[in-house]
């Protein structure tokens, strides 16, 4: 009754609706405290290059010289072009801002000149393969990881994975419910269809 009461009376859902939040979040917090961290969360390794990083600032705040070499970063920033463009972005009359939602696949133009870049790029390519409309945007590449996992694999789902690659696929796969193969790099450090054959026999045995 209380909640519907909130809902109907509209002139005051800006100030009911914060105190209900804040009473249901108090409740999950504690609900939370008292159910700790879930398994799925326990069981997924952290991503052994932040661990790395978070020591190297916290190095750096005492005082000490540090030379990062943990992630990789460019040095020299972005590009004039895209800086200029980004503080268009942002601070630019209504037809330059982008400040609000977007496509859920990103702006159509960039996709579409992604598109065309791409098609120029690597010739011979079909261009069905390569339309914007199969172009998404992501912020990093961490973010297309995990579209493309959740589209292609379902929980419990057995995955091949190179012995010697990214960290971060088995980080995500694992959040996503998924069995990882660990499958040895040949001596060329790659992983081949001999490889996975060879796995493959492997588990039949």
């Amino acid at each position: 009754k209380r909640r519907q009461k909130i809902v109907d009376n509209a002139s005051q859902l800006h100030f009911s609706v914060p105190v209900q939040f804040a009473l249901s979040t108090s409740r999950s917090n504690n609900l939370l405290h008292a159910m700790g961290p879930s398994n799925r969360s326990s069981s997924v390794e952290s991503f052994k290059v932040m661990d790395v990083l978070r020591r190297a600032n916290q190095l750096e705040t005492e005082g000490r010289t540090i030379y990062h070499c943990e992630v990789g970063q460019p040095e020299t920033g972005a590009p004039a072009l895209v800086a200029q463009a980004a503080i268009s972005a942002l601070n630019g009359s209504p037809d330059e801002s982008r400040m609000g939602y977007t496509d859920a696949f990103g702006l159509m133009p960039l996709r579409e000149n992604i598109s065309k870049y791409y098609a120029a790029k690597y010739a011979g390519v079909p261009v069905d393969r390569i339309g914007a409309e199969r172009i998404v945007i992501t912020t990093g590449s961490s973010g297309g990881f995990l579209l493309a996992f959740t589209a292609c694999f379902d929980a419990g789902d057995v995955i091949a994975i190179a012995s010697s690659g990214y960290p971060c696929y088995r980080n995500i796969l694992q959040a996503l419910g998924c069995q990882l193969a660990n499958v040895p790099v040949s001596k060329e450090f790659k992983l081949t269809a001999v490889e996975l054959r060879e796995e493959i026999q492997r588990r039949k045995e």
